[in-house]
């Protein structure tokens, strides 16, 4: 009786599954005419920022001091996050654009880029991430282009996602590196190319945190291939 509880407690998942993708596919206009509200004002919003940061800089309360050096620079962006100050967080890196410029191989900056795109000042830290593909090495624009994909993902700008991420997996970090194959899957899924999609997904190894979401994605898209059995498998 066990064994047959569990098998039907199975087919019900597959069944789920099955059944929230059809009603996400039908919500597929909505959800479009959604996404291009959202993306405009994100737009606008970027616009925004950058006027923004030259404002506060005519501020004499507000403006950062210029440094010659990333480390002081890195304590001021650090004290202000500590906070839950990241406009002047960013603001601070903005001032400080020129000699972020030199130093464009420190490994901080990953983590003044990723403070400039939270506060979607895409527009400065498009500038650095300009300056590291013209002068960076290999590890250093891939990962730099990793923080490029999550910003573009987290956006459902999967197109661009995939441009970002092409070729550079390799040069990530292990759990970075299962981010990177977990993001282009989705994107791939998104844009229903779900056969694709199954080939980065197994790519993943069972001791990734993202596993789990994986073997949910690799089910949805054998489900919407039509591949019963293999779903069937994936979940069980």
């Amino acid at each position: 009786m066990s064994t047959l509880i569990q098998h039907m407690v199975k087919m019900f998942t597959v069944f789920t599954l099955l059944f929230s993708a059809a009603s996400h596919a039908a919500s597929n206009n909505a959800q479009d005419n959604i996404n291009v509200t959202i993306a405009s004002v994100d737009r606008k919003h970027q616009a925004f920022s950058t006027h923004f940061q030259k404002f506060l800089l005519t501020q004499p309360q507000w403006a950062p001091a210029n440094y010659e050096e990333i480390d002081p620079l890195l304590l001021l962006v650090k004290k202000y996050s500590g906070k839950n100050k990241n406009i002047l967080a960013a603001n601070a890196i903005f001032n400080n654009i020129a000699m972020l410029n030199k130093n464009y191989d420190d490994s901080n900056i990953f983590y003044f880029t990723r403070i400039l795109l939270s506060q979607n000042d895409t527009k400065t830290a498009g500038a650095l991430f300009d300056v590291i593909n013209n002068e960076g090495d290999r590890t250093l624009i891939s990962n730099t282009a990793y923080l490029f994909a999550i910003f573009s993902f987290e956006r459902n700008q999967w197109k661009k996602t995939l441009q970002l991420l092409n070729g550079i997996a390799n040069d990530l970090p292990d759990e970075e590196h299962h981010h990177a194959l977990l993001m282009q899957g989705v994107a791939l899924q998104k844009l229903k190319k779900h056969r694709e999609s199954i080939a980065y997904y197994e790519k993943i190894k069972p001791g990734s945190k993202y596993y789990l979401s994986v073997r949910l994605n690799m089910a949805i898209a054998n489900i919407r291939q039509g591949w019963w059995t293999d779903a069937h498998i994936i979940i069980q």
